[in-house]
């Protein structure tokens, strides 16, 4: 029973820690992006027990950005001027609970991407659109004390690193589904639980129990493809999910990423383009289904951004998924 009526709080644990731990963020001046947070911690496993999640996430990245303010394509000189990258990803993330103390995951991700831009020295327009397997990455989490979680994951470089669009032209490094680097990420998260109404009704009466977290994961770039190392980065973030009914949760998210320059190795890539600080706002729903299936929907709204030099961004991200447990 004890580790029953704790999983609401293992929950927002290991939503806030895992932000990073098994994805991808965002990725240099030509806009390839996932989505900088991870409801699919909502299934995490009691003892013993394995959690499944199958998630597909979507990011229209056609707006130029110029630092704080939207910009025009060309606005600012650079080797090719961006004009869009849509990105789809699907991704299958597996938990096992050793003990009450320590969960392992594996995360495995799909990327299809199109992208655009103009070469600057010829005034052509190139496009790619590819679709490929991302980079995996294997984690683990353990407990620490009552409220306060560590983390720490490894990203393999078993992504496809240079696709090539019909002209048989290799896309820009970051543009890949696979960095071609080794990187760690590591953490640590407070979460507690706080008494609120309802509209369910249960041994409580009208009331239930909101879980909250607070925490912070920093990720550790290695050098890939041609010796391209993409800038370290730091994602704090805050969150809870309210329980509206039963079977019927609120998932409210703050997510803030700061992310330093890339060190563009031998590829001649402009450096200045790259590095950004994003704030988002997270709302969605999580909804339990029979059989110990649930589904979920978020929408990640950017409330501030900052990039170097000029980049692409997106007005909204769009993630869902659905959820098992056996």
């Amino acid at each position: 029973m004890r580790h029953r009526s704790s999983t609401p709080i293992l929950h927002a644990a290991w939503t806030a820690a895992a932000m990073f731990l098994v994805r991808a963020s965002l990725l240099a001046n030509c806009g390839s992006a996932t989505c900088p947070m991870d409801p699919q911690s909502l299934n995490l496993p009691l003892p013993r027990q394995f959690t499944l999640d199958f998630s597909f996430q979507y990011i229209d990245q056609d707006q130029v950005r110029i630092g704080t303010h939207k910009g025009f394509v060309g606005e600012v000189p650079s080797t090719h001027d961006e004009i869009r990258t849509v990105n789809r990803g699907i991704g299958f993330l597996a938990n096992y609970a050793i003990s009450d103390q320590l969960v392992l995951s594996a995360f495995v991700p799909f990327v299809s991407r199109y992208h655009e831009h103009i070469e600057e020295e010829s005034a052509q327009l190139e496009t790619w659109h590819f679709s490929d397997l991302g980079d995996v990455a294997v984690s683990g989490r353990y407990r620490l004390g009552t409220k306060l979680w560590t983390t720490l994951s490894v990203k393999f470089p078993t992504g496809a690193r240079r696709p090539e669009n019909s002209e048989a032209e290799a896309a820009e490094v970051t543009l890949a589904p696979g960095s071609g680097s080794i990187d760690v990420f590591g953490g640590f998260v407070f979460q507690t639980q706080l008494p609120v109404p309802s509209l369910s009704h249960g041994l409580l009466g009208n009331a239930s129990v909101m879980p909250f977290f607070a925490g912070a994961t920093y990720r550790r770039n290695g050098s890939g493809t041609e010796s391209y190392r993409m800038g370290d980065e730091l994602l704090v973030n805050a969150g809870l999910n309210y329980p509206l009914f039963t079977k019927l949760q609120l998932i409210a998210q703050v997510n803030a990423d700061f992310r330093g320059k890339d060190s563009v190795g031998d590829t001649g890539e402009d450096p200045n383009h790259t590095g950004r600080t994003s704030i988002f706002v997270s709302p969605g729903l999580r909804v339990g289904l029979p059989g110990g299936i649930a589904a979920y929907w978020v929408v990640q709204i950017p409330v501030y951004q900052r990039v170097n030099g000029i980049q692409l961004t997106a007005r909204q991200n769009l993630l869902g998924g659905i959820q098992a447990r056996f």
